[in-house]
């Protein structure tokens, strides 16, 4: 019965993308934070308002790079997710500890549309909730820095990013393949300013998986150049994320733009 809510949650969905992007979204639509950091300074904060003139229900899971449920220590205590209620119009915060010493990443799953968990299969009944992700490493440690972006509800398979590469910058691009049944190809394109082909690229990104690199390193050729990265999927979609880079660390984040 789930599995089936949610097919037809994606079939509207689907229907809905070719005029909606990232930030839009509806009743009980998934959405997907495509880079969850904590750790060595690093914590992730996730802010989620409800919509709705009525409390919404709510479930958000943790991933690890291989599409593995990730355990995070959060103050709604440690787990792989956390659930729970959003009053009408209200919000709420999930924020990692960031106390470990090593860097974990991942990615990570909402979901309004869920089985509660301990209960006789009880299906929350979706709701119409946004949110926002704040990467940050606070001012007491080193290279103290923060950026945020949106959470993600599209259903995207082809996007663009900017780079700027001058005077010691670099961008980091993260990607997400969040479908449960289905492995997908990616094909990267990078192109300087003239529309000259810099680099071409293609991997395999397996169901759950997560992949971030940092453009200069992954493609070194693009150090010292401004351009274009084309990113597509032989799938229907794939989350994306892009981040600029200063040469001291600091972090600014870099929307995507999708198009058919």
């Amino acid at each position: 019965m789930l599995l089936l809510m949610k097919v037809a949650l994606l079939t509207l969905a689907l229907a809905a993308s070719a005029a909606y992007g990232q930030q839009s979204t509806f009743a009980g639509q998934d959405g997907v934070i495509s880079q969850l950091v904590d750790g060595d300074g690093w914590k992730t904060s996730i802010s989620l308002n409800n919509i709705d003139a009525s409390p919404g229900q709510y479930k958000l899971s943790f991933f690890d790079d291989s599409g593995a449920p990730m355990s995070l220590q959060t103050n709604f205590g440690t787990g792989t997710f956390v659930y729970g209620t959003i009053l009408a119009r209200g919000s709420m915060t999930i924020e990692t500890a960031g106390t470990k010493v090593a860097l974990s990443q991942g990615w990570a799953l909402l979901e309004t549309i869920f089985v509660v968990p301990g209960s006789s299969f009880t299906i929350a009944p979706g709701a119409t909730i946004a949110g926002t992700v704040l990467y940050y490493r606070p001012p007491t440690v080193s290279r103290p820095t923060e950026a945020s972006e949106p959470l993600d509800f599209s259903l995207a398979g082809k996007w663009v990013l900017p780079f700027d590469h001058m005077n010691g910058y670099s961008s980091g691009v993260a990607l997400v393949n969040h479908l449960t049944y289905q492995d997908i190809s990616v094909f990267i394109t990078v192109f300087d300013e003239s529309g000259n082909q810099m680099a071409l690229d293609s991997f395999t990104l397996l169901r759950g998986q997560h992949v971030a690199f940092t453009l200069t390193q992954k493609y070194p050729q693009t150090t010292g150049h401004r351009g274009t990265v084309k990113i597509e999927t032989s799938a229907i979609s794939i989350n994306v994320l892009g981040l600029h880079i200063s040469p001291i660390g600091v972090i600014f984040s870099t929307s995507p733009t999708s198009w058919f």
